[in-house]
């Protein structure tokens, strides 16, 4: 399995932990997912100039550990952004 397929599972896995964990129905997420791919979908979300209704919710449910801007600081994932990208999670 390759890098960016890695990142698209795991991803989901957050979408369905989101749902499971704190009720929360990413449905624009999941539908940028679709159309956009992993990498471009959490590009997308980490160059947001405000935080995200999902990061949000999540961050409501004490679950900041199901946001992609907490996935994409895991290690396998980090050369897949830049470091401005990176930093702005952080």
């Amino acid at each position: 399995m390759d890098l960016k397929q890695e990142l698209g599972n795991e991803m989901l896995n957050l979408y369905r932990m989101a749902k499971e964990k704190c009720n929360y129905n990413a449905t624009r997420f999941i539908q940028m997912f679709y159309k956009l791919g992993p990498v471009e979908t959490a590009k997308t979300l980490i160059n947001s100039k405000t935080p995200t209704e999902g990061f949000t919710a999540m961050w409501e449910c004490n679950c900041l550990d199901l946001t992609v801007e907490f996935l994409v600081l895991d290690p396998r994932f980090r050369g897949l952004f830049s470091e401005e990208e990176l930093a702005k999670v952080k």
